[in-house]
């Protein structure tokens, strides 16, 4: 695995959490499990006005559909907010705007128990009027996904034309109106030269940060080698980059490095699961990067999903199986996530 000291600033972060949360867990300062989750991530639907080369989740494809209508997805809300709410609720796609008013819908009822939003959008349909509507919640962050500081390669990327101008144009809506702008940036050996132009633009825009990183085997990505790279001198390019750009803007806009899958997972393993994912066909998934179906929503409640599975389905047999043959880049020899079939925890 390549030595870097991005990624021992990353280990050593890592290693100091779990450290700092089983000290608490001994004290009887931190739980040992969480009787429900503390974040969610909602994908609204699969339906997506890009068609993305390295889409993680295929979006836009369909091997997940949209059986998820508001009232489903309100069912669900009332379910998490009886049993105490949420602290974060990623809000995301597919391209979460096309679910037009229903989205807006979602929000109010957790931003009614005092949930905070990380929304994550291409800015495609990113308005005056759209940011007018967004400022009334709380954000973790509002993220627009910008893939190149050329417009025609981006455009490329995302299978449009006229995106990198919705794209940035959406970003300075969002930061001029005081919403926490996040750019997303996903790294190529085609794109990796402009990365810190990349770095100046988000800047420029007003984000208060941008994250960038190699590009994980997922979805659509996982069947294209042009734009997953491991080798070892595309990532120290990468890293050397981000580290030097974080010295430039240190004290006025995070540049941050991706999390290292593997790294991830360590973290996950080592402390209680706080966090799962429901999909538009009502799958309650442990994570995006992770392949496995707790239940689903239509067969029983958010809730029992998460009793049964949620705080155990870290250290569950066939998901230990399953990391065990991980490659150090995220790659399984017989998987391919968001490609093949989820796995059921159940079954």
């Amino acid at each position: 695995m390549i030595e870097h000291s991005l990624l021992r600033q990353q280990q050593e972060f890592i290693e100091q959490e779990i450290k700092q949360v089983t000290e608490n867990q001994k004290n009887g300062l931190y739980p040992l499990e969480f009787p429900m989750p503390i974040g969610v991530q909602f994908e609204l639907t699969m339906k997506c006005n890009l068609y993305c080369k390295h889409c993680y989740n295929a979006s836009g494809e369909d091997a997940c559909t949209d059986r998820m209508d508001i009232s489903s997805w309100l069912s669900v809300i009332d379910n998490i907010n009886e049993n105490g709410g949420v602290f974060q609720c990623i809000i995301s796609g597919g391209e979460p705007l096309l679910y037009g008013k229903n989205m807006f819908t979602v929000m109010d009822a957790l931003h009614e128990k005092g949930t905070g939003f990380i929304l994550i959008t291409n800015g495609m349909l990113i308005r005056p009027s759209t940011v007018k509507k967004l400022q009334k919640y709380n954000y973790y962050w509002v993220q627009v996904s910008i893939d190149d500081f050329d417009a025609a390669k981006h455009d490329d990327f995302r299978g449009v034309t006229g995106s990198w101008d919705k794209a940035i144009e959406a970003a300075f809506l969002l930061s001029s109106a005081g919403l926490p702008l996040r750019i997303a940036h996903s790294v190529t050996p085609e794109n990796l030269s402009r990365l810190p132009d990349m770095v100046d633009l988000a800047y420029q825009l007003g984000a208060s940060s941008i994250v960038c990183g190699a590009i994980m085997p997922s979805g659509r990505a996982s069947n294209d080698e042009t734009i997953v790279c491991t080798s070892e001198g595309f990532l120290t390019e990468l890293y050397n980059i981000i580290q030097n750009k974080q010295c430039e803007y240190n004290g006025r806009m995070e540049v941050l490095s991706s999390s290292n899958l593997k790294e991830d997972i360590i973290r996950k393993k080592n402390q209680p699961n706080s966090a799962i994912v429901v999909r538009p066909n009502g799958d309650v998934r442990m994570d995006c990067t992770m392949p496995f179906v707790l239940g689903n929503v239509f067969d029983d409640k958010f809730s029992a999903i998460w009793k049964k599975h949620g705080n155990s389905c870290w250290s569950h047999p066939k998901v230990n199986e399953y990391i065990s043959k991980l490659d150090m880049y995220g790659e399984h020899p017989e998987h391919k996530n968001h490609t093949d079939l989820d796995i059921q925890l159940d079954d």
